[in-house]
Parts: C-alpha cells; structure tokens; sequence
C-alpha cells in the first residue's frame, strides 16, 4: 500500500508521536470517508499527529521536495520573500512550502483517498494559521499569534517566543494594524 502520498503521511504521523496499524492504513488507503465515520477517534488521532508531526518536521527544517523548487514555482527565494524572518521561521516556511510542492507533485487532490485528504486538509489549516492569504475573512494579529502559539505549544515547538519575534507575517500584520489605527487618528 506504498504511495508517493502514503510515505509522506507516515513520516508525518511518525514524528507526530503515532505508529500506524495495518487496519489504520487501510482506512487511509480507501475511498470511503464511511471509514473515517467508523473509526472517528482513531481518525482524529491520525490526522492530529499529522499536523504534530508536520509542525515537528518544521522546527528541525525538514523538507518534502527540494528546497530550489520554491523558487523555480514561486519565482522568489524564502528569505526575500520574507526578509523580516529569523531562522525559525524561515525552517518552518521551508517545511511548509515543500510540503505544499509534494502535495502538488502527488496530484493529492484527484487522488481521492482518506489520508490524501487528509494531508489535503492539514495543508488548508496549516495554511490558514500560518500563511493566510488575502480574503474577506481575516483574523487580528493578536488573534493569529494566539493560535500559532498553542499550535506550537500543543506540539512541542521550542522557542516559541523566537519564533513569533521572527514571524514576518505577524510583524507586518502588526504594523498594518497600527497604520490602520493612526489613519483613524488622524496621526
């Protein structure tokens, strides 16, 4: 039951503290999302330690796809993309920005399996909290770094603190909220 996807998302579960079963992979490996209703717990166990995992992946800078490829797709390095950031966060977005690359090299979206999409879904959240994108729906600043700290925390992320300090997204979310508010002011 080897897939391209399939290593990805036992390496994720792996360093997410969670050892599959035979039973475990093939619910991963169906099509039926029944599956995931029959073993709901045992589901929601697997796809925790896949988002542990990943967040454990990025404080060591793991990769998923090579690192030159963010580049070549995205026409910018990560450090000019985000000069503002210090190592730890720069890591992470390594990790982040591969794994989102692996999982358009697999073509996850068409694969249509329990676990495919479950990385799937780990990819929207971990996008979400950690690099939203332009929309109508937008958290504060105070928000995002509140979530990112218990993620990290929940996952056992050390230096946590560095991290936010570092965290270009933040640090610009910031200082647009206090431009915002001086406009107001009039100052």
């Amino acid at each position: 039951m080897e897939s391209g996807w399939m290593a990805l998302l036992q390496r994720l579960v792996s360093r997410g503290g969670v050892t599959l079963t035979i039973s475990d992979e093939e619910m991963l490996f169906s099509q039926e999302r029944e599956s995931v209703r029959k073993n709901r717990e045992r589901a929601a166990e697997i796809y925790y330690a896949i988002l542990s995992g990943f967040v454990r992946c990025a404080a060591d800078g793991e990769t998923f796809a090579p690192e030159e490829k963010i580049e070549e797709i995205y026409g910018v390095t990560l450090a000019r993309n985000y000069p503002e950031a210090n190592e730890l966060f720069l890591n992470f977005a390594k990790t982040y920005w591969t794994f989102k690359i692996a999982l358009e090299n697999f073509n996850i979206v068409a694969e249509q399996r329990v676990g495919s999409q479950f990385l799937v879904e780990a990819e929207l959240n971990i996008a979400s909290i950690f690099f939203p994108t332009p929309g109508p729906i937008t958290k504060s600043y105070q928000e995002r770094e509140k979530t990112q700290r218990e993620i990290l925390k929940e996952a056992g992320f050390a230096n946590i603190d560095k991290f936010i300090e570092g965290n270009p997204i933040l640090i610009r979310a910031k200082a647009e909220s206090k431009g915002w508010f001086r406009k107001i002011l009039g100052t």
